[in-house]
């Protein structure tokens, strides 16, 4: 039932400690099923995988689940991919937002039935950004002119080799706001709230564990005995807890491709 090399079964599980608690071990035949799937760095190509781990874990009799999150966030698309999955299980699910649950990877969170977060979390940060690297300047130091052919007013709309037009800065300014309309109505649907509340602290802000609390952008704090001890009171008793987690990790590597990739696009992807 586990979604991993069997060889790295015990690493992977000294990974995660502390689910088991007093009140999830007080039965010695566990006969129910609950997937811990974790969300880590960067989202992006990740993605794919995540809701392949989902799926998998549905398809295996998974009664319960358990999101640990600790993720800045990522790409639109790949967060909205995750977040929809989620929201489409059936099953009780709670997020814990250990060191940071931001920005797309909050947006994650918000479709779980529960967030819980440590009180020195960083949670949040409900905002969209697109980056746009110009190297016109340095082209003209060079002497190296650009001389695109195209067909569409705005078909180099964003290349690093000349500069953004006033016209081009609303267009894609226009795009950023309306993605972060669509963020931010999302998780007031998610999390049963006004939009309107939502959109008061949706400027990109991060807030510790204890703020979020006090804002309704979490439920309630704690660490990985609080989820193991919710989960224990949705699927109405003890169980075992399977993970199901790709070996390795994003990190620092999938930050840095990301920005190679934006550098070379002139635009870069749009971020939550």
């Amino acid at each position: 039932w586990l979604f991993m090399p069997m060889c790295d079964m015990q690493k992977q599980e000294r990974l995660y400690p502390g689910y088991s608690t007093q009140k999830v071990e007080s039965l010695k035949n566990k006969e129910k099923k609950v997937a811990l799937v974790p969300i880590e760095g960067e989202i992006g190509v990740n993605a794919n995988s995540i809701v392949n781990y989902i799926d998998a874990a549905v398809k295996s009799g998974a009664e319960g689940f358990i999101f640990e999150i600790d993720s800045p966030g990522g790409v639109v698309l790949p967060s909205k991919d995750i977040e929809d999955r989620i929201k489409a299980i059936k099953q009780p699910k709670v997020a814990l937002i250990r060191n940071t649950g931001a920005s797309g990877a909050y947006w994650v969170a918000s479709a779980c039935d529960y967030i819980i977060a440590d009180e020195v979390s960083n949670v949040g940060s409900i905002g969209v950004r697109l980056d746009h690297f110009d190297a016109s300047e340095l082209m003209k130091k060079l002497g190296v002119k650009y001389d695109p052919i195209k067909a569409g007013l705005h078909k180099t709309m964003g290349s690093p080799f000349e500069s953004l037009s006033e016209e081009e800065r609303k267009l894609l300014e226009g795009m950023v706001n309306n993605l972060h309309d669509l963020f931010i109505n999302s998780v007031a649907e998610n999390r049963h709230m006004n939009p309107e509340k939502i959109r008061e602290i949706a400027t990109g802000q991060v807030f510790l564990g204890k703020e979020s609390l006090e804002l309704g952008l979490v439920d309630g704090l704690g660490n990985r005995a609080t989820a193991a001890e919710w989960m224990y009171d949705n699927v109405k008793g003890s169980y075992d807890i399977k993970i199901y987690r790709q070996a390795g990790g994003g990190g620092l590597f999938g930050l840095s491709t990301s920005f190679g990739e934006a550098v070379g696009e002139g635009i870069g992807r749009v971020l939550l």
